[in-house]
This record gives structure tokens, C-alpha cells and sequence, in this order.
């Protein structure tokens, strides 16, 4: 009797029967017992009928066992829920064993969806519903190698030279339809409103196709005024265009001056979101090195692996364009020229509804695609252009003393060195702003060496001697 009841889950303990350590008596066996092996069981109809709650659990469960386990049987794991609120069963799932992380597994159900659990957690749980049957559950249903994502691959399991991978990429839903067009000129209007700059729009076209079909060239910047659609371009469109199992936002700290320096999911994934993200060196540098070919993953709690095959591509947005700084020669990085106007002042209330409406059907999604295809032609993202924003987000990498003295001519012509404390000699000073004029083609100002350590600096232009002329 004990094998048959430790098979269904149940164990006796302090002289006390129980199930996940919940103790069972006369009052709920037949609902355990209705849980576990489903109404349908001549079991259960029968004993509904037969016994009432004052009767004891022991003659119950010796009848009931006598009767209908007179050899213990094997169970059923088509017909054992796996957990709560979880419309599968043991029969339906996959437990996928990491070589690379002993310390947690993953279950992977029918629909693609995969959960994490902490391994001792889940052991105790098997035996606590399978019992003995545990062992046999996992010789069948346990898929032991490393994590993968081979993107365009459908198989769930992939081997790589004798190596088992789980395959984390999940194809879109978009993707498996094979629907005609329809129209998306709702999608072209808000193109059109965020990127006011046709060139600047096309590449984007571009950007996002080779988003889909392999990887964008370059991780695009989005900063400026709140409102105008970066969270709609990034988590309602690009997102759903890779798939929303395939998107990964960065955590909170990441990518803001070195408040996490951890990128688990990054290479289970073909978009990456920084929102809110201090661009400045260092993020930078990490940034150019995920978009290499492989990168070296550093995860939360374990070892830096070998690097691994990169297929993300990235969207970074700020609503402040002063945290944003960039080099000249940045080639990785495309900043466009955003719209300056709110959606919701751009657009009708029911012009943005039926659009996050369409945004929500694939087969819409879909024909943004092929009109990101139609749109983008001709156009690699590998070859971003330099923009007036990627032009003032260089200037932001300038010394704060070299920005100050330029904001300063805005409102007078003429500033002289010792109207300004710096630590930059004259020499540093003038190479700025030759470099600046050299590399972008803009005159800053001009500088005017005066000796001793002294200089001016001027709007381009203006004698800073014609103020004593006027005087005179």
C-alpha cells in the first residue's frame, strides 16, 4: 500500500498522511484523490458515493488501494497537472538540465515558454509528485547540454559537435503566416512623424529589416523629447517584429554608468533595450564589443564563460540628449534626427489607438516587414551616416570646461581665459576646437592666443577689437 500511495505523491509522517505538506484526512481525501486521478476514475465516482466525511481516511485508502492497485501500476503523467495555473501536464513538458549551471533548471512547456527553478526546488517537487516514478520521468523527459539560440532554426534541441544546445530562439508569429499584405500607411505615418528626415528615415527602413533577417550594423540612439515615440518605435515595433520572446530589455542599472555590469539573457536574444541609458565610455566600449561576431557573457553569480555567438542588435534611447556622448570615429552608432512634437499632438487619440490595435495583429507586423524591405532598398545598416544629432552628442564628450566656454559665446562674443577657470592650458583649448572644425566641418569659434597663458576664444568672425575701436 505505501509504494502505491508514495507513487500518487503521498507520504505518511508523524503518523499523519501527506501531500506536499498538507496533511490529508477523512474531510479532503476525496478531493485529493479527485485531484490527482480525475473525476472520471470509477474510483472516485464510486467512493463519492459510498463514504461520507465521517468515516476514517484509513478504510478508505486501504479499500481503494485493495481494489484497484492489487499490483502497484505505473503512473499516468498525461493525467498529472504539473502546476498550478499551468494547463500542462508531466506528459506535455521538458526539464532542460544545464551543463553550464548546476544551481537552476529550466522547464520548457508546448507553447515555447520556458520557466526557471532553483534545482533543489524542483527535485523536491518531483518526488513529491511522481515519488519512485521521478527517476522514470527524467530518463524520458530530461534534456541534458547548454543553452543555444540558433535563430531561423525551428528545432527545439540542436547538436553542435556531439553537444545537445535547448534552442532559445522562438520563431514570431508573424513569421509563420503566409497572409496577403495589408495596408500600413498608419505605420508609414508614424515613420514619417519620428524620423522627419527622409535620409535618416530610409536607413531606418533598412535598420529594421536587417533587424529580422540577420542583424542590424549599427545600435541606433534615440534621445530627445518625451513622448514623440521611442518606446512605441522600440517595444511596439521592433520588438514584435524579432518576436517578443526573442526581445530583452536591460535591467535596471545596466548601462547607466556602470550600475550593472551583468548581461544575462544577452545572447538569447535578436533586440536589446537600454532605456534611459548613460552612454558614455565605458557603456560605449561594451556596447561596440557585443556587437562583434562573439562576446564574452558575465552572468550574475557565475563564471565567465567562452564567448559566445552574438545575434542582438540594439536600440538605446535617453530622454536627455546631454547624457548621450560619442567620438568621431564611433562608426557603430547611428543617432537620427528625432521629431520634436508629442505623438499625442502629432496624431488623433483614435489615430494611436487603432494603430497600437494593428500593432497587436501579425499579420500587420507581417506587412511592416515586407514594407520595411520595400522602403529600406538600397540601403545597408551596416553604413550608418553622421547626423546633426550624432554631431552634437560628439560634442558632449568634449571637456565640461571646452562645452562651457562654447555655451558662453552664445550670449557674449568675446570670452577672455581669465573670465573662466580651467585646468586646460591654451594649447588644449585651441586643439579642441581645431579638431572639432577639422572632423565635422563646424567652426566653434575662434581662439585668440594673447601670451603668458592668457587667451580669447570669440565667435567665429567677430574681432574682439572692435569693442575697443567703438570705445575709443
Amino acid at each position: 500500500m505505501l509504494d502505491v500511495l508514495s507513487k500518487l505523491g503521498l507520504k505518511f509522517s508523524n503518523d499523519q498522511l501527506q501531500y506536499r505538506g498538507k496533511t490529508i484526512n477523512e474531510y479532503n481525501l476525496i478531493e485529493f484523490l479527485s485531484s490527482k486521478l480525475g473525476l472520471s476514475h470509477p474510483a472516485i465516482s464510486e467512493y463519492y458515493a459510498k463514504y461520507n466525511s465521517h468515516e476514517k481516511a484509513k478504510t478508505l485508502l486501504e479499500e481503494f488501494v485493495a481494489k484497484y492497485f492489487k499490483e502497484v501500476q505505473e503512473l499516468d503523467f498525461s493525467k498529472i497537472p504539473f502546476r498550478e495555473g499551468v494547463p500542462y501536464t508531466y506528459s506535455q513538458i521538458k526539464i532542460f538540465r544545464n551543463e553550464s549551471n548546476s544551481r537552476t533548471r529550466k522547464v520548457i512547456y508546448p507553447s515555447g515558454v520556458i520557466d526557471d527553478f532553483d534545482s533543489r526546488e524542483l527535485d523536491d517537487k518531483l518526488e513529491t509528485d511522481l515519488g519512485e516514478q521521478a527517476k522514470d520521468f527524467l530518463r524520458t523527459n530530461c534534456i541534458r547540454g547548454k543553452i543555444g539560440y540558433f535563430p531561423k532554426n525551428e528545432n527545439l534541441v540542436v547538436m553542435v559537435r556531439g553537444i545537445n544546445y535547448v534552442n532559445f530562439w522562438k520563431k514570431p508569429e508573424w513569421e509563420k503566416l503566409n497572409t496577403a499584405e495589408v495596408p500600413t500607411d498608419n505605420f508609414v505615418g508614424f515613420m514619417e512623424h519620428f524620423f522627419p528626415d527622409e535620409k535618416d528615415r530610409k536607413y531606418m527602413y533598412a535598420w529594421a529589416r536587417d533587424m529580422v533577417d540577420s542583424r542590424a550594423g549599427s545600435a541606433v540612439i534615440l534621445t530627445g523629447k518625451p513622448g514623440t515615440g521611442k518606446n512605441t518605435f522600440a517595444e511596439k515595433i521592433c520588438q514584435r517584429l524579432v518576436g517578443e520572446e526573442n526581445y530583452r530589455k536591460a535591467v535596471s542599472g545596466e548601462g547607466r554608468g556602470g550600475g550593472s555590469r551583468f548581461h544575462n539573457g544577452l545572447d538569447i536574444c535578436r533586440l536589446r533595450f537600454y532605456d534611459e541609458i548613460q552612454l558614455n565610455a565605458n557603456t560605449r566600449n561594451d556596447i561596440k564589443n557585443f556587437m562583434n561576431e562573439v562576446a564574452a557573457i558575465e552572468r550574475k553569480g557565475l563564471d565567465i564563460e567562452a564567448p559566445s555567438r552574438m545575434w542582438a542588435s540594439f536600440i538605446l534611447a535617453n530622454n536627455s540628449p546631454e547624457e548621450v556622448e560619442l567620438e568621431h570615429d564611433d562608426r557603430k552608432f547611428f543617432a537620427p534626427n528625432l521629431a520634436n512634437v508629442k505623438l499625442e499632438e502629432a496624431f488623433s487619440v483614435s489615430w494611436i489607438e487603432q494603430f497600437e490595435r494593428d500593432l497587436a495583429a501579425p499579420e500587420y507586423i507581417r506587412s511592416v516587414y515586407l514594407k520595411c524591405c520595400e522602403l529600406g532598398y538600397g540601403v545597408d545598416s551596416k553604413y550608418p551616416h553622421k547626423t546633426a544629432a550624432f554631431i552634437k552628442y560628439c560634442f558632449n564628450s568634449f571637456p565640461f570646461a571646452i562645452r562651457k566656454l562654447v555655451e558662453k559665446l552664445e550670449v557674449k562674443p568675446v570670452i577672455h581665459s581669465r573670465e573662466f577657470r580651467t585646468r586646460l592650458d591654451p594649447f588644449e583649448v585651441q586643439k579642441y576646437l581645431e579638431d572639432y572644425r577639422v572632423k565635422f566641418g563646424i567652426h566653434l569659434a575662434d581662439f585668440h592666443d594673447l601670451g603668458g597663458g592668457r587667451y580669447q576664444i570669440t565667435l567665429p568672425g567677430y574681432d574682439p577689437n572692435k569693442e575697443l575701436g567703438d570705445s575709443l
